[in-house]
């Protein structure tokens, strides 16, 4: 790209050849080729080349804007004719007209919304000059002038040309955005030719009524802002005009209809627009045309709300049609379009649509959007990830390959500041350490370029929660405070900022109650809330209001309580609220319940009474049926994120997700999810998701599966069907290593769920697949492994702990495997260290030290906290003697005594570990251990040590220290130990 401007900008300060004309037709060709937003403008921002006949050489420069580019540059481009100095006529930026006489070179965004040459009216000379004007300074003086020469045509080119020219402006200044819209709706000149165009409406056609509420929509007017607006969308939304729309003008329409207008005025139309789009699919030839098709039917299907659209069976029976008639079409030309870069890039947004058949397309899709995704601007890279996401699974190729792309961009500098900005959108939350560095250092140059809007919406990727750089977030928070947010123009953005505040920050919630620059950014919150509720035209809505409510729980400074105002509509909003909502709301409550920032009475007062109102109203309708499982179990997970804590209210809850019969592919994750947060055993639904698994139609990803065996691990539970349940993920993983390299499955999978899917299937079922080991121990597997550590510190321990895990579970349990060990320095430097900083000694652990130290006789013949060979941790270790039971002093732990794999056991005496267990190595509400528990019991046995389990449950039962002696003496000297507790 930047070669090809190079050459035009020397052909256009060369001067040797003669022919002008020739020269500027030359120069708009190269730029329609380019198909790209390139802009020739002077030091004014007045998106015109002007060629000054005195200083060419200092006065011509090139600006190029990747926003919309896709760049192709062939060998034709590259030739261009050149012209004298003298031959080129000088137009002047600040002149009042354009003069036809002169020859000049005007060049244009290349925007959807320019009309197309029509052959019919080329020869109108006003239209020719409408068209050329490139900046409002021309535009409007010659209108002014022709107003009364003006037809239909010239009005709405005239309002087309003027919304591309801001257009263009906003895309070279989006800082700006919201100023140029308000210079050209206010303008003396438009508002004249809005009201023309009203006069003339009935001679307008269709085409030109499309056009102008696209072009509206792009530059994001909305019909609440313009009478004329809603004028024009009435007489557009004729059904005898949506019937003779093209694919194009259809989408063009449905994205002005849905995407920035009100969407409630889609739904009269909905009929309509289906039918039309049905009629129209037949007519589809070409990629472009698919493109549109599919555009427009996921604007129909996720713009429009299901449960406000009538429950016709036509309308219904339409829709379903689209859906399967574009099935047969993406199946018919699939392999033939997936070459093209664009045409499949929306249709991740439509997965749920296409649920059964986006497996089969996924493996060429991936395919494409690989191969292509070097062409994408990041704005798609943006929508693509984020589809991919939200509608199907993570893919983590196309994650890695954005990566790679975004990381030769910050490398080289040739990324824009609206690059940076989707590239932090698409990126910035699970990107690499080392990237998210790189990010952070260019965002410090580029943060003031961005418009208040931009800044709100990158503050939800780049917060307290996700970013680690002090100084990027007090200069994120001090530009947001330079805004006023509960300003009405600015709505969107307060709420934005208030939800991110609310619902989004949980794990580092703190740096807003003892960061100082986080406490300020409260303080300003909380004065433009207070700013909020003065505005006399504030209309609350009730997810607005319960979002208010949670800032006010979570964000509780200076002994603050919430206002009256909000605790008067307590009762009334909860009532209403939805799952989610309800589920934030217990998690403030949990949050504030269990800190001590707010000392005032009043405030614990005012949150128990919201506690005690969701009760009321929401965990009592717990076994109704309106709630389901996917609901459920999305509200359970956001309770207990990253916490055990469960409130004891919940529990009908816990029971209607048993009475669930069927379990659905979609709702596994977050059932695993849940089970493994909660530490909850419910056999019966994991032997249901079990049979979900085996007997699923479609292809299951491994990811999946691999989250499923982890949730088995971790609860020590062997479903009823283990052995089909093995042999199926031994089938699939088997399926998905063969079609790597030709990438015909839509099944991926990290390294960390291999590993647990080995751990599972070693430790926990007792089977081995072969080819999975083979893969996790290869050479190439742990290359992998040490250079994601390399590269990703931070997800270090995340991986070489379940390396180590199963390291552990080979060879101990699997020793015929001959796997060898090899994770003495994890074990010397991450495990040993690790279980010494949570040396927590609870009252039951130094109630059974003193009783060992009575029937033992000294503390000298048992050790604390130490390790087997293999570095599992031991409570209590002491050595007695086989003849007579008696106790033999025990030397001090040596760690640097671990690296050998043996027991050495003098002969004579025998090794006892003691192990405490505590509630936490139990699931919830139950006595059957954790599978981490269950595993370490037994290799200490199979390693060589008599194992006594205390279990705390039995413990506590004992009142008088006589008991709790005679207990230990028993367990230690008679061996009385419980199978059940293994």
């Amino acid at each position: 790209m930047r070669s090809c401007i190079h050459q035009i900008s020397k052909s256009l300060l060369s001067s040797s050849l003669q022919n002008n004309n020739s020269f500027r037709s030359s120069i708009l060709k190269s730029f329609h080729k380019l198909s790209c937003t390139h802009l020739i403008y002077s030091h004014e921002p007045k998106l015109i080349l002007s060629i000054p006949s005195k200083s060419l050489k200092h006065c011509v420069r090139f600006h190029t804007h990747r926003f919309q580019s896709q760049l192709s540059v062939d060998d034709e481009t590259s030739t261009f004719e050149t012209v004298e100095e003298e031959d080129v006529t000088v137009i002047d930026p600040t002149s009042d007209l354009v003069q036809t006489s002169t020859t000049n070179v005007l060049v244009s965004p290349k925007l959807d919304v320019l009309q197309e040459e029509n052959e019919n009216i080329i020869d109108d000379p006003l239209l020719s000059l409408i068209n050329k004007c490139s900046s409002l300074h021309f535009l409007f003086p010659l209108i002014s002038i022709n107003i009364p020469n003006l037809k239909h045509h010239h009005i709405a080119t005239c309002i087309l040309q003027s919304c591309v020219i801001i257009r263009a402006f906003t895309l070279f200044y989006p800082e700006r955005e919201h100023e140029y819209q308000q210079q050209l709706l206010t303008h003396p000149i438009f508002q004249s030719l809005c009201l023309l165009c009203e006069n003339h409406l009935y001679q307008l056609n269709y085409t030109e009524m499309v056009n102008i509420l696209f072009a509206f929509t792009l530059l994001d007017i909305r019909m609440q802002q313009s009478d004329f607006l809603k004028r024009l969308f009435t007489q557009c939304s004729l059904k005898s005009n949506i019937k003779q729309f093209d694919l194009e003008l259809l989408n063009r329409f449905t994205i002005s209809l849905i995407k920035k207008s009100n969407r409630s005025l889609a739904i009269p139309l909905f009929s309509t627009l289906c039918e039309r789009l049905y009629e129209l699919l037949d007519t589809i030839s070409e990629p472009d045309g698919l493109k549109q098709a599919l555009s427009t039917a996921a604007l129909l299907g996720g713009g429009i709300p299901t449960n406000s659209v009538n429950d016709d069976e036509s309308e219904q029976f339409s829709s379903s049609r689209i859906i399967e008639r574009l099935a047969e079409i993406i199946d018919k030309h699939i392999e033939e379009y997936s070459s093209t870069s664009q045409t499949f890039l929306r249709l991740p947004n439509m997965g749920f649509f296409f649920r059964h058949h986006i497996s089969r397309w996924l493996p060429l899709l991936l395919n494409s959007w690989s191969e292509n995704i070097n062409d994408y601007n990041w704005f798609e890279i943006h929508q693509l990830l984020g589809n991919i996401k939200r509608n199907l699974h993570f893919i983590p190729k196309l994650f890695d390959l954005a990566v790679a792309r975004c990381e030769y961009e910050l490398n080289y500098h040739t990324m824009t500041s609206r690059d940076l900005l989707y590239m932090c959108y698409s990126l910035y939350k699970s990107a690499p350490y080392k990237l998210k560095q790189q990010l952070d250092n260019a965002l410090q140059i580029h943060l003031n370029k961005y418009s208040s809007h931009e800044i709100c919406i990158l503050y939800s990727h780049v917060n307290p929660d996700t970013c680690n750089q002090h100084d990027i977030l007090v200069q994120i928070h001090q530009i947001l405070k330079m805004f006023s947010l509960s300003y009405n123009q600015q709505d969107e953005d307060f709420w934005h900022v208030l939800g991110t505040l609310t619902n989004d920050i949980k794990l580092n919630i703190q740096y807003y109650n003892t960061n100082d620059h986080g406490i300020d950014f409260i303080r300003y919150i909380r004065t433009e809330i207070d700013y909020l509720k003065k505005r006399s035209d504030l209309c609350l809505l009730r997810n607005q209001f319960l979002t208010l409510l949670g800032f006010y729980m979570k964000y509780s400074i200076n002994n603050s309580i919430i206002p009256d105002t909000i605790m008067k509509h307590v009762e009334t909003m909860i009532s209403q609220s939805t799952l989610k909502d309800t589920a934030s709301l217990l998690s403030a409550h949990h949050l504030v319940s269990s800190s001590n920032v707010n000392s005032n009475p009043l405030f614990y007062r005012q949150i128990n009474f919201i506690h005690k109102a969701i009760i009321r109203h929401k965990v009592n309708q717990a076994n109704e049926s309106l709630y389901s499982l996917g609901r459920l179990s999305s509200f359970l997970n956001q309770i207990i994120y990253r916490s055990r804590y469960i409130d004891s209210s919940l529990e009908p809850f816990f029971l209607r997700l048993q009475t669930f019969e069927i379990i659905q592919l979609k709702d596994i994750r977050q059932l695993c999810q849940l089970f493994m947060s909660s530490v909850r055993l419910y056999p019966n639904i994991l032997d249901r998701i079990c049979s979900t698994l085996i007997n699923s139609t479609s292809e299951i990803p491994l990811s999946l599966l691999a989250v499923y065996y982890r949730t088995l691990m971790k609860l020590n539970y062997i479903p009823i069907q283990c052995e089909r349940l093995f042999s199926y993920s031994v089938e699939l993983y088997m399926a998905y290593q063969d079609s790597q390299s030709t990438m015909r499955t839509s099944s991926f999978i990290r390294p960390f769920d291999s590993l647990h899917l080995a751990i599972a299937q070693a430790g926990l079922l007792h089977k081995i697949d072969h080819r999975l080991i083979e893969d996790v121990f290869s050479l190439a597997f742990l290359g992998n492994l040490d250079q994601i550590s390399i590269n990703e510190s931070e997800n270090d321990f995340k991986l070489r702990q379940p390396l180590f895990r199963l390291n552990q579970i080979l060879s101990i349990d699997h020793p015929a495997l001959e796997i060898p060990w090899f994770n003495d320095r994890f074990g010397l430097d991450v495990i040993v260290p690790e279980a010494r900083r949570r040396n927590v000694r609870y009252p039951m652990y130094e109630q059974v030290e003193a009783i060992l130290t009575t029937i033992l006789g000294s503390k000298d013949h048992f050790l604390t906290r130490s390790f087997s060979p293999y570095f599992h941790e031991i409570d209590f270790e002491c050595m007695m003697r086989t003849s007579d039971g008696q106790p033999v002093p025990m030397e001090p732990l040596d760690v640097s005594s671990l690296t050998d794999k043996t027991l050495k056991t003098p002969p004579g005496l025998q090794r006892i570990a003691v192990q405490l267990t505590t509630p936490g190595n139990y699931c919830i509400n139950t006595r059957h251990l954790l599978g981490t528990s269950t595993v370490n019991f037994r290799h200490l046995r199979t390693l060589g040590y008599k194992l006594v389990v205390i279990p705390y449950y039995q413990w506590y039962t004992m009142d008088t220290v006589t008991a709790k002696v005679q207990y230990l003496r028993n367990k230690l000297l008679v061996g009385d130990v419980d199978p059940n507790e293994m």
